[in-house]
């Protein structure tokens, strides 16, 4: 089961081979890291283009929370993720990158 720090190096393994990438097609990629306080830390990505975005942010525990905006129609999707491999992280990072227009 992938959990807690290697989870996170998963997550910023991801984001070292894609960021660079997306920032030269044009996709805004912002990164934050969560690990204040008590409670699992966790790692956020907002990805956006001028008529959309998406959020993901996966926590150690293996919870990972996306939202994909679509500031045209004025549209929130909500979606839970239960990562416990690197396929399912791996696919949760993949969707989020193309709803802003990643192509894979």
């Amino acid at each position: 089961m992938l959990s807690g720090s290697g989870l996170m190096d998963a997550v910023r393994s991801w984001l070292a081979e894609q960021a660079a990438g997306m920032r030269g097609d044009g996709i805004g990629v912002e990164v934050r890291e969560w690990f204040e306080g008590p409670g699992p830390g966790a790692v956020q990505l907002t990805l956006e283009i001028p008529l959309k975005a998406a959020e993901i942010m996966v926590w150690e525990d293996g919870n990972a929370e996306l939202v994909f905006y679509d500031f045209e129609s004025r549209t929130e999707v909500p979606e839970h993720r239960d990562i416990r491999s690197g396929a399912d992280l791996e696919d949760a990072l993949r969707v989020t990158a193309e709803w802003v227009g990643k192509q894979s």
